[in-house]
C-alpha cells in the first residue's frame, strides 16, 4: 500500500512540473495590444484542469494550449483574459482568447 501511494505522489509531482510543449509557430506569437492591421480569425476559450496545484502551473499550460491553437489556425497573434485561475484539481485556468492573423510592422 506504501508503494502504491509513493507511486502517485511521484506521478503527482511530476506532472504538475510538465508544461504543455509549444510548437515552434507558437513560440513565434506576440500578444497584441492594438488590433489594427488585424483580421480576427476565431474567439474561443481553453480551459485546462490537468494534475498541477499550483494556480500559476495551469495558467503556463492554458497559455501554451492557446498559443499552439491559434499557430494551428494560421494566426500570427492573440490577445487573452483569464476568465478563472485556481488550481487544477479545483477547476484549473480558463481563459478566452482571440486569434489573429496580422501585418507584421
Amino acid at each position: 500500500m506504501l508503494r502504491i501511494l509513493c507511486v502517485i505522489l511521484v506521478y503527482c509531482i511530476l506532472s504538475a512540473c510538465s508544461i504543455t510543449n509549444q510548437t515552434p509557430a507558437a513560440r513565434s506569437l506576440r500578444e497584441l495590444g492594438s488590433t489594427d492591421g488585424c483580421t480576427l480569425i476565431k474567439t474561443d476559450e481553453i480551459n485546462n484542469a490537468s494534475f498541477g496545484a499550483y494556480p500559476e502551473v495551469c495558467k503556463e499550460r492554458a497559455v501554451s494550449e492557446m498559443k499552439n491553437l491559434v499557430a494551428q489556425l494560421g494566426g500570427n497573434s492573440y490577445r487573452y483574459q483569464i476568465i478563472q485561475l485556481a488550481p487544477c484539481l479545483m477547476g484549473g485556468t480558463t481563459i478566452s482568447f482571440e486569434a489573429y492573423s496580422c501585418t507584421i510592422r
